[in-house]
């Protein structure tokens, strides 16, 4: 079993008022998963959950008014879109097919924001 760090490191707009949404928020994105779980398409989609919950969280905008603060849903889409493109080139480089399910949650993913 081997587990793989896939490291973003990007400028993605924070959620902001209209007024601020020129400002971007740099931001680093760590996920840790289990190679082998992309040699399956339930391994894909536990690896897409996995990365939902990490963009979701490193997406997250400190609120006034909510406890938990509000979560910028752009944010999350290009985390996940960025996060997939340099794991796809990771199993690319290794000779390793993606399971087609995979691309399909990315594209379910990153659609629906």
């Amino acid at each position: 079993m081997s587990k793989t760090a896939c490291l973003l490191a990007a400028a993605l707009a924070a959620a902001t008022p209209a007024a601020l949404a020129e400002t971007a928020t740099p931001i680093s994105v760590t996920i840790e998963y289990d190679t082998a779980l992309l040699d399956s398409d339930e391994g894909a989609a536990e690896v897409m959950d996995i990365i939902e919950g990490e963009a979701r969280e490193a997406c997250r905008v400190p609120s006034a008014t909510l406890h938990r603060g509000t979560i910028d849903r752009l944010c999350v889409s290009e985390v996940i879109a960025k996060a997939a493109v340099l794991i796809e080139a990771q199993r690319a480089t290794a000779g390793a097919p993606m399971p087609s399910r995979f691309a399909e949650l990315v594209t379910l993913r990153t659609e629906q924001r």
